[in-house]
């Protein structure tokens, strides 16, 4: 099989071609780049780095290598197009940025986010998603249990590269799929051995209680 066959379209075929010539020139095998294209093809989605992300490094024994995942951009398409999300965001807080989460009868997440005031480490990560009708719900990790992650899923030598260059968008990806999820929209991560079949018809019921406040920034597009 090659990439045409592939192909569910020509903007897919052409960001493809693009991605393939990129990878065999840094020593990727052909075999590793068609198996994650064929993902990137059967989760719909273009392997351009923002909808989905083919991720190239070199094995500890020598030999170059490539690794596929979908990434913000691919699971925000996802999740429309299910007809079940009408809003779905993920981000990373951090110091001095105001924010507020608090459960309850009063349950409310606020995130006031700011280009300019990203200076620092992240102090948390996470996923908001408003679905269709009006229920809300977040995954929201502190940076404590994304550090405790990577030293996991570090263990394995084709994730631990990646989380170790990328971490803030990995952690924001991590966070988004652990979300979906749980509402069936997306399957969990195969990278910690966690899977969900898309067909059991098995859904979480999000939460009836809306938000108290929810900004206007943590409400808009994934950045």
């Amino acid at each position: 099989m090659d990439i045409n066959q592939l192909a569910p379209n020509n903007t897919w075929l052409i960001a493809a071609k693009e991605k393939e010539s990129e990878l065999l020139s840094l020593g990727v095998p052909k075999g590793r780049i068609l198996d994650s294209l064929k993902d990137a093809a059967r989760w719909g989605l273009l392997p351009d780095g923002h909808e989905y992300a083919i991720y190239s490094f070199r094995k500890r024994n020598g030999e170059m290598t490539c690794l596929g995942f979908p990434m913000i951009g691919g699971l925000r398409k996802i999740s429309l197009s299910s007809g079940k999300v009408s809003i779905l965001n993920s981000n990373a807080i951090y110091p001095g940025q105001k924010w507020e989460y608090r459960e309850g009868s009063d349950r409310v997440f606020v995130h006031h986010v700011s280009s300019s005031d990203r200076k620092g480490n992240p102090t948390h990560v996470y996923a908001f998603v408003k679905f269709v009708g009006g229920d809300w719900d977040v995954e929201l990790w502190s940076w404590d249990e994304v550090e405790k992650f990577k030293e996991t899923i570090g263990r394995k030598e084709e994730w631990g590269s990646v989380w170790e260059k990328f971490p803030v968008a990995m952690a924001k990806a991590k966070v988004t799929k652990k979300l979906l999820s749980r509402y069936v929209i997306v399957p969990e991560d195969e990278e910690d051995g966690q899977t969900i079949s898309q067909d059991t018809g098995v859904e979480e019921k999000p939460s009836e209680r809306k938000p108290a406040v929810v900004s206007s920034e943590v409400s808009g597009l994934l950045d």
